[in-house]
C-alpha cells in the first residue's frame, strides 16, 4: 500500500483472507482487533484502501465487521469443498469497486482551460432504452457521509487534493446495472 498515498488516480485494496475468526491463540488478533486496523487504513489513505474480507469456510460469522469498517460493506464466503468458482467470483468482487468506482480527474482538452471541479456531475441510467429515468448522484462530504445519503452519491477521496472521485458503496454496487455518465465542466484560466 506504500505506492497509494500521493500517487494520483490509484487505488489501493487490503483483501483479508481467512477460515474465520482468530480462535487459536491468544495473540490473535480479535475480530475487533481487525476491523479496527480496517478503518484506520481506510482512513490513513483517505478512502483508497479499502478492505475486503474473503472466508474460506462454513460461515461469515462477524467478519461483515471488518469488511464494513473497511468500506466494501460484507464479507465474501467461499464455502468449504466448493471448486474454484466462488474464489474468482470473490476476487473478481473484490476488485470491481477499484476498477469501476474510482475515477481520476482528467486534465482539460484545452491548455487554457481547466476542469471545474464544483461542477462535477454523475448520472446513472438504469435502462438505456429510457433516458428519462436518469438519476443524478450527490456528492457528499466523504465515505462515513455516504450512510446518511438515501441514494448514496460520490465524494473526493482527498478533499484538498480533489484529483480522485469515489462512488459511495451503494452507488458503486447500483451502477454495475446500467450506465454512469460523468460530466466534467471547464473554466477559462485568466492570465
Amino acid at each position: 500500500m506504500q505506492y497509494v498515498p500521493g500517487s494520483r488516480g490509484h487505488a489501493g485494496a487490503v483483501v483479508l483472507f481467512t477460515d474465520g475468526p482468530p480462535t487459536a491463540c491468544q495473540q490473535e488478533p480479535s475480530i475487533a482487533a481487525l476491523a479496527d486496523a480496517a478503518g484506520a487504513a481506510l482512513a490513513a489513505d483517505l478512502g483508497r484502501a479499502m478492505t475486503f474480507v474473503v472466508n474460506v469456510g462454513s460461515d461469515l460469522c462477524e467478519l461483515h465487521q471488518v469488511a464494513v469498517e473497511g468500506g466494501t460493506e460484507r464479507a465474501m464466503l467461499v464455502r468449504d469443498g466448493d471448486d474454484g468458482a466462488p474464489l474468482v467470483d470473490a476476487f473478481r468482487r473484490a476488485t470491481a469497486p477499484l476498477l469501476s468506482c474510482a475515477y481520476s480527474v482528467p486534465d482539460s482538452p484545452e491548455p487554457d482551460r481547466v476542469v471545474d471541479l464544483d461542477s462535477v456531475l454523475f448520472r446513472y441510467t438504469p435502462d438505456l432504452s429510457d433516458p428519462s429515468v436518469a438519476q443524478q448522484l450527490p456528492r457528499v462530504g466523504g465515505l462515513p457521509e455516504c450512510s446518511e445519503s438515501p441514494n448514496g452519491g460520490w465524494y473526493f477521496v482527498d478533499p484538498g487534493q480533489r484529483d480522485l472521485l469515489r462512488l459511495c458503496p451503494c452507488s458503486c454496487e447500483l451502477t454495475r446495472f446500467g450506465f454512469l455518465e460523468v460530466d466534467y465542466g471547464c473554466r477559462t484560466v485568466e492570465p
